[in-house]
Protein backbone atom coordinates (compact mmCIF):
# COMPACT_ATOMS: atom_id res chain seq x y z
CA UNK A 1 0.00 0.00 0.00
CA UNK A 2 1.13 3.43 -1.04
CA UNK A 3 2.10 6.26 1.60
CA UNK A 4 -1.22 7.85 3.22
CA UNK A 5 -1.93 10.58 5.04
CA UNK A 6 -5.49 9.78 7.84
CA UNK A 7 -6.66 12.82 8.67
CA UNK A 8 -9.36 12.71 11.78
CA UNK A 9 -12.04 14.96 11.30
CA UNK A 10 -13.27 16.75 14.94
CA UNK A 11 -16.17 15.45 16.40
CA UNK A 12 -16.35 18.87 17.85
CA UNK A 13 -15.46 22.46 16.65
CA UNK A 14 -13.11 23.15 19.78
CA UNK A 15 -11.41 19.87 18.94
CA UNK A 16 -7.96 19.98 16.85
CA UNK A 17 -7.34 17.77 13.54
CA UNK A 18 -5.69 15.00 14.15
CA UNK A 19 -3.34 13.42 10.97
CA UNK A 20 -0.70 10.88 10.58
CA UNK A 21 1.50 9.30 7.80
CA UNK A 22 0.90 5.79 7.37
CA UNK A 23 3.52 3.57 5.14
CA UNK A 24 1.61 0.69 4.40
CA UNK A 25 0.55 -0.49 7.66
CA UNK A 26 2.92 0.87 9.45
CA UNK A 27 1.92 4.14 10.73
CA UNK A 28 4.15 7.85 11.64
CA UNK A 29 3.47 9.92 15.07
CA UNK A 30 0.34 11.77 15.23
CA UNK A 31 -0.20 15.02 14.70
CA UNK A 32 -2.38 17.50 15.82
CA UNK A 33 -3.54 21.00 14.62
CA UNK A 34 -5.72 23.35 12.84
CA UNK A 35 -6.86 22.35 9.31
CA UNK A 36 -4.52 24.62 7.62
CA UNK A 37 -1.74 23.30 9.21
CA UNK A 38 -1.97 19.91 8.19
CA UNK A 39 -2.88 21.07 4.86
CA UNK A 40 0.94 21.89 4.79
CA UNK A 41 1.94 18.46 5.78
CA UNK A 42 -0.54 16.69 3.63
CA UNK A 43 0.03 19.00 0.47
CA UNK A 44 -1.14 16.76 -2.78
CA UNK A 45 -0.23 13.47 -1.38
CA UNK A 46 -2.75 10.74 -0.85
CA UNK A 47 -5.29 11.60 2.02
CA UNK A 48 -7.96 9.60 3.60
CA UNK A 49 -10.72 11.51 6.13
CA UNK A 50 -11.92 9.77 8.73
CA UNK A 51 -15.52 11.38 9.72
CA UNK A 52 -16.41 10.87 13.56
CA UNK A 53 -18.60 7.85 14.16
CA UNK A 54 -21.81 9.28 15.33
CA UNK A 55 -22.07 11.44 11.76
CA UNK A 56 -22.23 8.13 9.81
CA UNK A 57 -25.10 5.27 9.96
CA UNK A 58 -24.90 2.08 8.73
CA UNK A 59 -27.02 -0.51 7.38
CA UNK A 60 -27.47 -3.44 4.68
CA UNK A 61 -30.44 -2.89 1.96
CA UNK A 62 -31.57 -6.30 0.32
CA UNK A 63 -33.17 -4.79 -3.17
CA UNK A 64 -33.16 -6.93 -6.44
CA UNK A 65 -30.34 -4.33 -8.38
CA UNK A 66 -27.19 -4.05 -9.23
CA UNK A 67 -24.84 -1.61 -10.40
CA UNK A 68 -24.33 1.73 -8.57
CA UNK A 69 -26.89 3.74 -10.78
CA UNK A 70 -29.53 0.98 -9.94
CA UNK A 71 -28.58 1.10 -6.21
CA UNK A 72 -28.83 4.81 -5.70
CA UNK A 73 -32.05 4.98 -7.19
CA UNK A 74 -33.78 2.04 -5.63
CA UNK A 75 -31.79 2.02 -1.90
CA UNK A 76 -32.97 5.66 -0.51
CA UNK A 77 -37.07 4.84 -1.33
CA UNK A 78 -36.30 1.12 -0.18
CA UNK A 79 -34.89 2.69 3.33
CA UNK A 80 -36.57 5.65 3.57
CA UNK A 81 -38.63 4.72 6.56
CA UNK A 82 -35.22 4.23 8.90
CA UNK A 83 -34.59 7.80 9.00
CA UNK A 84 -36.34 10.82 10.03
CA UNK A 85 -35.57 12.82 7.29
CA UNK A 86 -36.06 13.28 3.52
CA UNK A 87 -33.60 10.65 1.95
CA UNK A 88 -33.10 13.35 -0.60
CA UNK A 89 -30.85 15.23 2.38
CA UNK A 90 -28.57 11.98 2.69
CA UNK A 91 -25.40 10.91 0.88
CA UNK A 92 -25.65 7.21 0.47
CA UNK A 93 -22.86 5.51 -0.06
CA UNK A 94 -22.58 1.29 -1.29
CA UNK A 95 -19.84 -1.50 -0.27
CA UNK A 96 -20.16 -5.26 -0.25
CA UNK A 97 -23.48 -7.69 -0.56
CA UNK A 98 -24.26 -10.52 1.04
CA UNK A 99 -26.92 -12.61 1.82
CA UNK A 100 -28.56 -9.92 4.34
CA UNK A 101 -28.38 -7.77 1.17
CA UNK A 102 -25.86 -4.82 -0.04
CA UNK A 103 -23.88 -2.42 2.62
CA UNK A 104 -25.30 0.31 2.98
CA UNK A 105 -23.60 3.92 4.60
CA UNK A 106 -25.40 7.01 5.12
CA UNK A 107 -24.29 10.47 6.04
CA UNK A 108 -25.95 14.36 5.98
CA UNK A 109 -25.43 15.77 3.00
CA UNK A 110 -24.67 19.54 4.49
CA UNK A 111 -21.76 18.06 6.66
CA UNK A 112 -20.28 15.88 4.11
CA UNK A 113 -20.83 19.08 1.66
CA UNK A 114 -19.24 21.16 4.71
CA UNK A 115 -16.11 18.76 4.89
CA UNK A 116 -15.21 18.75 1.57
CA UNK A 117 -15.83 22.94 0.84
CA UNK A 118 -13.57 23.51 4.00
CA UNK A 119 -11.08 20.68 2.21
CA UNK A 120 -10.74 22.21 -1.06
CA UNK A 121 -10.37 25.81 0.34
CA UNK A 122 -7.50 23.86 2.54
CA UNK A 123 -5.97 22.67 -0.76
CA UNK A 124 -6.61 18.99 0.25
CA UNK A 125 -8.04 16.71 -2.14
CA UNK A 126 -8.96 13.43 -0.75
CA UNK A 127 -9.55 10.04 -2.36
CA UNK A 128 -11.07 8.33 0.18
CA UNK A 129 -13.66 9.95 3.19
CA UNK A 130 -14.63 6.92 5.38
CA UNK A 131 -15.90 6.46 8.81
CA UNK A 132 -13.95 6.29 11.40
CA UNK A 133 -15.76 3.34 13.10
CA UNK A 134 -15.62 1.35 9.17
CA UNK A 135 -11.63 1.11 9.98
CA UNK A 136 -12.41 -0.84 13.49
CA UNK A 137 -12.02 -4.90 12.96
CA UNK A 138 -15.32 -6.63 13.41
CA UNK A 139 -16.54 -7.25 16.76
CA UNK A 140 -14.91 -4.21 18.13
CA UNK A 141 -14.84 -1.61 20.14
CA UNK A 142 -13.06 1.64 20.73
CA UNK A 143 -13.24 3.91 23.93
CA UNK A 144 -10.91 6.92 23.38
CA UNK A 145 -11.57 9.65 26.42
CA UNK A 146 -14.65 10.56 26.58
CA UNK A 147 -16.02 8.82 22.89
CA UNK A 148 -16.98 5.32 22.21
CA UNK A 149 -16.79 4.04 18.59
CA UNK A 150 -17.62 0.56 17.53
CA UNK A 151 -18.01 -2.32 14.67
CA UNK A 152 -20.50 -4.69 15.84
CA UNK A 153 -20.32 -7.01 13.03
CA UNK A 154 -21.02 -4.36 10.12
CA UNK A 155 -22.98 -2.22 12.53
CA UNK A 156 -20.98 1.08 12.74
CA UNK A 157 -21.67 3.52 15.12
CA UNK A 158 -20.48 5.74 17.93
CA UNK A 159 -21.41 7.64 21.41
CA UNK A 160 -20.00 8.74 24.73
CA UNK A 161 -18.79 6.93 27.56
CA UNK A 162 -22.03 7.46 29.52
CA UNK A 163 -23.87 5.37 26.85
CA UNK A 164 -21.27 2.31 26.71
CA UNK A 165 -23.14 -0.06 29.80
CA UNK A 166 -26.66 0.72 27.80
CA UNK A 167 -24.90 -0.63 24.61
CA UNK A 168 -23.79 -4.37 26.41
CA UNK A 169 -26.38 -4.28 29.22
CA UNK A 170 -26.85 -7.78 28.14
CA UNK A 171 -22.98 -8.40 29.19
CA UNK A 172 -22.71 -9.28 25.65
CA UNK A 173 -19.27 -7.12 25.27
CA UNK A 174 -17.43 -7.75 21.91
CA UNK A 175 -14.74 -9.68 21.83
CA UNK A 176 -12.27 -7.01 21.36
CA UNK A 177 -12.25 -3.83 23.34
CA UNK A 178 -9.46 -1.48 22.95
CA UNK A 179 -8.92 1.54 25.25
CA UNK A 180 -6.60 4.67 25.35
CA UNK A 181 -4.97 5.77 29.21
CA UNK A 182 -7.17 8.51 28.80
CA UNK A 183 -10.14 6.10 29.33
CA UNK A 184 -8.59 3.05 31.33
CA UNK A 185 -10.03 4.03 34.29
CA UNK A 186 -13.36 4.78 33.59
CA UNK A 187 -13.92 1.41 31.51
CA UNK A 188 -12.41 -0.59 34.62
CA UNK A 189 -15.41 0.66 36.45
CA UNK A 190 -17.65 -0.65 34.11
CA UNK A 191 -16.14 -4.28 34.38
CA UNK A 192 -16.25 -5.80 30.90
CA UNK A 193 -16.92 -9.03 30.06
CA UNK A 194 -13.77 -8.76 27.87
CA UNK A 195 -10.19 -7.66 28.24
CA UNK A 196 -9.35 -4.26 27.08
CA UNK A 197 -6.23 -3.98 25.21
CA UNK A 198 -4.35 -0.91 25.66
CA UNK A 199 -3.14 1.38 23.08
CA UNK A 200 -1.46 4.83 23.53
CA UNK A 201 -3.44 6.97 20.85
CA UNK A 202 -6.42 5.46 18.87
CA UNK A 203 -5.29 7.33 15.27
CA UNK A 204 -2.42 4.85 14.77
CA UNK A 205 -4.40 1.85 15.81
CA UNK A 206 -7.31 3.04 12.88
CA UNK A 207 -4.85 3.01 10.49
CA UNK A 208 -3.13 0.59 11.04
CA UNK A 209 -6.03 -2.39 10.78
CA UNK A 210 -6.30 -3.78 7.14
CA UNK A 211 -9.87 -3.02 7.09
CA UNK A 212 -9.27 0.25 5.73
CA UNK A 213 -8.93 -1.37 2.26
CA UNK A 214 -12.62 -2.68 2.85
CA UNK A 215 -14.32 0.52 4.59
CA UNK A 216 -16.72 2.38 2.61
CA UNK A 217 -15.72 5.53 0.45
CA UNK A 218 -18.82 7.69 1.31
CA UNK A 219 -17.19 9.88 -2.03
CA UNK A 220 -19.51 8.39 -4.42
CA UNK A 221 -22.25 9.57 -6.61
CA UNK A 222 -22.68 13.52 -6.87
CA UNK A 223 -19.54 13.42 -4.42
CA UNK A 224 -16.71 11.40 -6.06
CA UNK A 225 -13.98 12.65 -7.62
CA UNK A 226 -15.12 12.12 -11.43
CA UNK A 227 -18.13 13.81 -10.53
CA UNK A 228 -16.22 17.01 -9.10
CA UNK A 229 -14.75 17.06 -11.87
CA UNK A 230 -18.11 16.97 -13.89
CA UNK A 231 -18.86 20.17 -11.61
CA UNK A 232 -16.25 22.29 -13.41
CA UNK A 233 -16.76 20.93 -17.00
CA UNK A 234 -20.46 22.08 -16.82
CA UNK A 235 -19.10 25.27 -15.43
CA UNK A 236 -16.85 25.95 -17.87
CA UNK A 237 -19.05 24.02 -20.72
CA UNK A 238 -19.95 27.68 -22.46
CA UNK A 239 -16.46 28.99 -22.19
CA UNK A 240 -15.26 25.87 -23.51
CA UNK A 241 -18.23 25.74 -26.52
CA UNK A 242 -17.39 29.52 -26.81
CA UNK A 243 -13.44 28.90 -27.74
CA UNK A 244 -13.97 25.81 -29.98
CA UNK A 245 -16.10 27.81 -31.81
CA UNK A 246 -14.05 30.76 -32.15
CA UNK A 247 -10.83 27.94 -33.27
CA UNK A 248 -13.64 26.30 -35.68
CA UNK A 249 -13.98 29.61 -37.07
CA UNK A 250 -10.54 30.85 -37.23
CA UNK A 251 -9.73 27.13 -38.92
CA UNK A 252 -12.64 27.78 -41.69
CA UNK A 253 -11.51 31.35 -42.26
CA UNK A 254 -8.08 30.10 -42.91
CA UNK A 255 -9.17 27.14 -44.88
CA UNK A 256 -11.51 29.49 -47.01
CA UNK A 257 -8.39 32.11 -47.18
CA UNK A 258 -6.29 28.91 -48.60
CA UNK A 259 -9.01 27.96 -50.92
CA UNK A 260 -9.39 31.68 -52.28
CA UNK A 261 -5.43 31.79 -52.75
CA UNK A 262 -5.42 28.51 -54.50
CA UNK A 263 -7.91 29.72 -56.79
CA UNK A 264 -6.51 33.01 -57.74
CA UNK A 265 -3.32 31.10 -58.43
CA UNK A 266 -4.56 28.53 -60.72
CA UNK A 267 -6.33 31.32 -62.14
CA UNK A 268 -3.45 33.91 -62.83
CA UNK A 269 -1.53 30.50 -64.38
CA UNK A 270 -4.08 29.95 -67.04
CA UNK A 271 -4.28 33.40 -67.86
CA UNK A 272 -0.27 33.48 -68.18
CA UNK A 273 -0.34 30.26 -69.71
CA UNK A 274 -2.76 31.53 -72.10
CA UNK A 275 -0.71 34.38 -72.97
CA UNK A 276 2.70 32.81 -73.00
CA UNK A 277 1.18 30.13 -75.47
CA UNK A 278 -0.01 32.96 -77.52
CA UNK A 279 2.77 34.74 -77.58
CA UNK A 280 4.97 31.48 -78.31
CA UNK A 281 2.75 29.11 -79.61
CA UNK A 282 6.01 26.31 -80.42
CA UNK A 283 7.34 26.77 -77.09
CA UNK A 284 6.79 24.66 -73.90
CA UNK A 285 5.44 26.65 -70.82
CA UNK A 286 8.77 26.01 -68.54
CA UNK A 287 9.20 27.21 -64.53
CA UNK A 288 10.91 29.89 -65.91
CA UNK A 289 10.21 31.27 -68.65
CA UNK A 290 12.26 34.45 -68.58
CA UNK A 291 14.98 33.59 -70.88
CA UNK A 292 12.88 32.35 -73.75
CA UNK A 293 10.77 35.49 -73.91
CA UNK A 294 14.14 37.65 -73.77
CA UNK A 295 15.24 35.54 -76.64
CA UNK A 296 12.09 36.46 -78.56
CA UNK A 297 12.33 39.88 -77.77
CA UNK A 298 15.61 39.81 -79.19
CA UNK A 299 14.57 37.83 -82.26
CA UNK A 300 16.61 34.91 -80.70
CA UNK A 301 12.87 32.84 -81.37
CA UNK A 302 11.41 30.86 -84.06
CA UNK A 303 8.94 33.82 -84.79
CA UNK A 304 7.56 36.72 -83.07
CA UNK A 305 5.54 37.19 -80.30
CA UNK A 306 1.26 37.05 -81.85
CA UNK A 307 -1.56 38.32 -79.70
CA UNK A 308 -3.36 41.37 -78.87
CA UNK A 309 -2.15 45.38 -77.95
CA UNK A 310 0.31 44.21 -75.79
CA UNK A 311 2.14 41.91 -77.74
CA UNK A 312 2.19 44.17 -80.53
CA UNK A 313 4.09 46.42 -78.43
CA UNK A 314 6.09 43.72 -76.95
CA UNK A 315 6.94 42.67 -80.55
CA UNK A 316 8.25 46.34 -81.12
CA UNK A 317 9.96 46.50 -78.47
CA UNK A 318 11.81 43.33 -79.32
CA UNK A 319 12.74 44.77 -82.87
CA UNK A 320 13.81 47.94 -81.91
CA UNK A 321 16.99 45.99 -79.45
CA UNK A 322 17.98 44.26 -82.19
CA UNK A 323 21.41 45.12 -82.79
CA UNK A 324 21.71 47.32 -79.41
CA UNK A 325 24.70 46.14 -77.76
CA UNK A 326 25.23 46.64 -73.90
CA UNK A 327 21.41 47.25 -73.58
CA UNK A 328 18.73 44.80 -71.64
CA UNK A 329 15.34 44.97 -70.46
CA UNK A 330 15.14 44.84 -66.31
CA UNK A 331 11.79 45.43 -66.30
CA UNK A 332 8.16 45.49 -68.40
CA UNK A 333 4.72 46.11 -67.56
CA UNK A 334 2.05 46.19 -69.27
CA UNK A 335 -0.86 48.59 -68.43
CA UNK A 336 -3.79 51.05 -69.79
CA UNK A 337 -2.48 50.14 -73.31
CA UNK A 338 1.19 51.04 -72.83
CA UNK A 339 4.66 49.50 -71.50
CA UNK A 340 6.60 50.65 -68.62
CA UNK A 341 10.18 49.37 -69.17
CA UNK A 342 13.41 49.67 -67.43
CA UNK A 343 15.91 49.98 -69.33
CA UNK A 344 19.58 49.74 -68.52
CA UNK A 345 21.65 51.19 -71.52
CA UNK A 346 25.65 52.36 -71.58
CA UNK A 347 24.68 55.88 -72.31
CA UNK A 348 22.46 58.19 -72.93
CA UNK A 349 23.13 58.37 -76.97
CA UNK A 350 22.83 54.46 -77.14
CA UNK A 351 18.78 55.16 -76.11
CA UNK A 352 18.45 57.06 -79.16
CA UNK A 353 18.21 54.34 -81.96
CA UNK A 354 15.64 52.67 -79.70
CA UNK A 355 13.41 55.29 -79.56
CA UNK A 356 13.84 56.24 -83.48
CA UNK A 357 13.00 52.21 -84.29
CA UNK A 358 10.00 52.66 -81.72
CA UNK A 359 8.96 55.96 -83.48
CA UNK A 360 9.53 54.30 -87.10
CA UNK A 361 7.19 51.36 -85.87
CA UNK A 362 4.34 53.94 -85.31
CA UNK A 363 4.72 54.37 -82.22
CA UNK A 364 4.91 57.55 -79.55
CA UNK A 365 7.94 57.24 -76.47
CA UNK A 366 8.17 59.10 -73.32
CA UNK A 367 11.37 59.28 -70.89
CA UNK A 368 9.84 59.10 -67.41
CA UNK A 369 13.43 58.93 -65.85
CA UNK A 370 17.02 58.08 -66.26
CA UNK A 371 19.90 57.85 -63.75
CA UNK A 372 23.34 56.85 -63.78
CA UNK A 373 24.36 53.26 -61.19
CA UNK A 374 27.31 51.53 -61.78
CA UNK A 375 28.49 52.89 -65.09
CA UNK A 376 25.28 52.64 -66.66
CA UNK A 377 22.79 54.57 -66.89
CA UNK A 378 18.78 53.13 -65.78
CA UNK A 379 16.26 54.35 -68.09
CA UNK A 380 12.21 54.58 -67.19
CA UNK A 381 10.14 54.69 -70.61
CA UNK A 382 6.62 54.66 -71.36
CA UNK A 383 6.03 52.90 -75.17
CA UNK A 384 2.59 53.29 -76.44
CA UNK A 385 0.65 53.21 -80.09
CA UNK A 386 1.02 56.93 -81.48
CA UNK A 387 -2.02 59.24 -80.83
CA UNK A 388 -3.22 56.98 -77.90
CA UNK A 389 -4.38 59.29 -74.81
CA UNK A 390 -1.63 57.46 -72.39
CA UNK A 391 1.37 57.51 -74.65
CA UNK A 392 2.48 60.83 -72.87
CA UNK A 393 1.83 59.61 -69.49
Amino acid sequence: MAKTYFLRWPANATDSFQWLLANGDTPGPVELGTLSVAAGHIGSNRCCVLLPADWVMSTRANVPVRGAQALRQAVPYALEDQFAIDVDRLQFAFGDRSAAGVAVQTVDKSLLTEVMDELQAAGIRPLRVVAEASLLPPDTVLVDGNRVVFNGEGQLGGTDIDMLPLLFSDGSWPSQLVITPSSQTAVARMKPGAEAMLVEESLPFLASQTAAAKAINLLQGEFAPEAELAKYVKRWRLPLAMAAAVAVALFVGKFIDLRDLRQQNDALYAEVKSVYESALPNARLTANPKPIIERALRGGGDAPLTGGVALELINAMGTALKGQKNTEITSMGYRSNGLDVRLQVPDLPALSPVEKALQAAGLETTIQSTSVRNDKTEVRMRVAAAGSEVAGR
